[in-house]
């Protein structure tokens, strides 16, 4: 990576992809604020975006409200909500993560809906609906503790109201 700065700016550029020879036109926003950003291949640097929808994302330390795409790269960022079929975060905060694949690493998401979830390095979710989670999993609540615990909550409620109504009579 060069120490160069780059002035704001949206355009198109030639992207590599991480495992392919062949470049391919991608939409490059720089320290922008953009309402909404399009393309095949989005990169966002520095930038913050309220909606990005492309087939391949890759956003650094940038600020999202929603995220459409099929794959999801995101480094240093907090988004509100990203829907992918595959997604990795590196120290990123999400309100709702989407996935069907998740890796996060460093990251923290107060929902995530994932089919595989993969957590490492003190990753976070309070509520977690997966097929799977592995890795350093920190799950404050999944769906079956929930259930549990508003099973427990319904229960001692009963009984409070049984107890009320019968000393009343």
């Amino acid at each position: 990576m060069s120490d160069q700065k780059h002035e704001p700016s949206v355009n198109t550029s030639s992207y590599k992809q991480p495992a392919g020879n062949v470049p391919t036109e991608a939409t490059e926003a720089t320290r922008v604020n953009a309402e909404q950003v399009e393309g095949e291949t989005v990169i966002l640097d520095q930038s913050s975006a309220e909606t990005v929808s492309a087939e391949r994302v890759t956003v650094s330390t940038s600020k999202i409200g929603s995220v459409k795409a099929s794959s999801v790269q995101m480094d240093k960022c907090a988004a509100v909500s990203v829907a992918a079929e595959k997604a990795a975060l590196q120290d990123c905060a999400t309100i709702q993560m989407k996935s069907d694949s998740v890796r996060m690493v460093k990251s923290s998401s107060l929902l995530m809906i994932s089919n595989e979830t993969t957590m490492e390095e003190g990753s976070t979710s309070l509520l977690v609906v997966t097929g799977g989670l592995t890795g350093e999993a920190r799950a404050l609540v999944t769906v079956p503790a929930a259930a549990l615990v508003g099973a427990l909550f319904a229960v001692v409620g009963a009984v409070l109201l049984g107890v009320i109504r019968s000393s009343k009579e």
